[in-house]
Formats: structure tokens, sequence, C-alpha cells
């Protein structure tokens, strides 16, 4: 019997077409109003689909350039005790950690702390993991191409570490993606939630935002606010979810933020306040494969 889970989930919409001021600010022209008038619009329609969906709650912020034209809650962060989603509502975001955890990557190698083509099979217990996996195989490791010394950084970074050689197919490999948070930690000699939280979460002003992993736990005010997960069980209730399972401190997930928090990401991230533009040309830049054929 087929479940199908839904969860509360923060929604950032981002509408951008440059960057313009660093910091939260008005639009009162003709234009600016137009825009307001359709993130409106859009906030409504949405809620219409998590109505039809039966998803508990969820917020959305809505982002011309660097200005936030919507922020909104809908629904319920708890069902149970009805308490309400706003856009400061913490949630677990899961893979939406990725591009934090990449900007703190560039940020270490533009202060020439890490080497991104370096190859992981230089850093501490990598050759181990690599056995293993390998190894155990399945969808993630049955190509995983870290036998040479050919795997980098970079391809874990870039999803390319899957194929006959490192850089040569785009494979989504969250596994391997959540290893990258060693190589950091090594380097600087600091915990890799601490790195997030100095080199991301305060820059960039995310008051609500926190690393969470089995040996560091939510702190207090954020757990009370936290969006609980629900799904729709087999008599077609919602349904209180199980949390999910303790994870290591890795870069694949591990942030409890808001949607507030994720506009202030990106916000502050094409702003100039977390990379250089160079940096933040490639990290967005497609990986190419020998060919040249750009990857994903």
């Amino acid at each position: 019997m087929s479940v199908m889970r839904t969860t509360c989930a923060a929604l950032a919409l981002i509408a951008c077409a440059g960057c313009a001021s660093s910091r939260l600010s008005s639009t009162p022209d003709d234009d600016g109003r137009r825009d307001v008038e359709m993130a409106g619009a859009l906030a409504l329609r949405i809620d219409s689909l998590r109505r039809d969906l039966r998803i508990p709650g969820l917020a959305v912020v809505i982002l011309r350039d660097t200005t936030v034209l919507l922020a909104r809650g809908f629904g319920h962060a708890d069902v149970e005790r009805q308490r309400p989603v706003s856009p400061e509502t913490p949630f677990n975001i899961a893979s939406v950690s990725k591009p934090i955890s990449a900007v703190v990557a560039l940020r270490l190698v533009e202060t020439g702390e890490l080497d991104l083509d370096r190859p992981m099979r230089r850093y501490r217990g990598f050759i181990e993991f690599c056995d293993a996996v390998r190894a155990e195989g399945g969808i993630f490791f049955r190509d995983y191409a870290c036998a040479t010394d050919s795997l980098s950084l970079r391809h874990v970074l870039s999803m390319t570490a899957n194929g006959e050689r490192p850089g040569t197919r785009f494979w989504y490999n969250p596994v391997s993606y959540s290893w990258a948070s060693r190589p950091m930690a090594e380097v600087t000699g600091r915990p890799f939630s601490t790195l997030v939280d100095s080199l991301v979460f305060r820059p960039a002003e995310m008051r609500n935002a926190a690393r969470i992993h089995r040996r560091l736990p939510l702190r207090a005010d954020l757990a009370a606010a936290l969006a609980l997960p629900y799904h729709i069980d087999s008599a077609g209730r919602v349904a209180r979810s199980d949390a999910p399972p303790p994870q290591g401190d890795g870069a694949a997930g591990g942030v409890i933020a808001s949607a507030m928090d994720l506009a202030h990401f990106d916000i502050a991230l094409a702003g100039g306040r977390l990379l250089s533009p160079q940096s933040r040309a490639a990290m967005w830049e497609s990986s190419k494969a020998a060919d040249g054929t750009s990857l994903p």
C-alpha cells in the first residue's frame, strides 16, 4: 500500500534579473507596485496548491533582484496545536543546504585554505570510504570513480564523481556530496558546522538558521518553533511523520532555516557579502565534459 508523503516545506521563490542593493528595500514606483500585486497573486495560487495537496503548512518569500516583494506563511507548522507558519518559521531544508555548503567551500578557496583539485584520496578516511561504498554498490556507488587520484573535491561538489572517469557525466549523488564537509573541516581544523555559521549564517544575517547533526542538537528556541513533518496516511488522513534520523556533520543537509533566512542568503550572495563575483560565477558555471559539452 503506497503512502503519499507530504511535509511542511519552506519555499523561497526567487525572481532574479540582476543584482541591486544588498539589503532589503521597498519598491515605490508603478513597476514595483505591479510586482507586488503579481507576487500576491502567485502566493495565493501557491496556497491553493498547498490546500489541494493537503500540505499542512509552508512559507513563501518572493524576491525581485534583492528586494523582498512578499513574505507570507500559510497553514500550520504544528497541526495539533494549530501553530501557524510565518516567514520566520524554521524548517529542515534538507538538500537545499547544498548551495550553502558550496559557498563555504568557495570562501575557503578564496582564503587559500582549500584546493578544489586536490585528490580526495589525500584526505583522511576517504580511501576507506571509497573501498566501503564501492563494495556496497547501489545507485550512488556502483560506478563511483574514487579508486584513483583523479577524483577531486571539484568533482564531488559538481556531482560529476560517477562514471568511467571523474568529470565525464553528471550524477546526483547526495551521499558523496555529504562527504565534502570533511576536507573543509580537515584543512581549517574547525568543525564544518562552525564554518557554516561563521562564513554564511552570520554574514548573511540568517538569524533563524542553524546546523544540526547527531552531536549538535538544535537550540531550544528553534526546536520550539520548528515546522513539524507530516504525511498522508493509508486512510487519507494527515498524520505526523517520524523525525529524520540523526546524521553526521555532512555537507548535503543538516540545515534548519526559515524562508526569510533563505531570502537573506540569496540577497547576501547577490550583493557580494558571501563570495567575490568571480567565485559566484564559478559556483553557477556548468561543468564541461572532455569533449566540451556542458553537463547539467
